[in-house]
């Protein structure tokens, strides 16, 4: 299932729910989303052997629009 973010994140992003990944349009700049995995992130866990899908989230950095991306760099 596809999620539309625009009203919420001010982007033309959605959500793909069943990837854990954002897809977005293309005026917006992004790198590729890096997984976590629980096999990855177990050891930080307060229930060090804790159980699920290894897929836990997709992180995305320094993501933009296109028309803010100097300035953002400027920074």
């Amino acid at each position: 299932m596809r999620v539309d973010l625009r009203a919420v994140s001010g982007l033309d992003v959605a959500l793909e729910g069943a990837a854990l990944a954002l897809v977005f349009g293309s005026d917006v700049i992004h790198p590729e989303g890096g997984l976590r995995r629980l096999s990855e992130v177990g050891v930080t866990l307060e229930e060090n052997g804790a159980c699920g899908p290894d897929h836990l989230y997709t992180i995305y950095m320094d993501v933009c629009r296109v028309q803010d991306h100097t300035a953002l760099v400027d920074q």
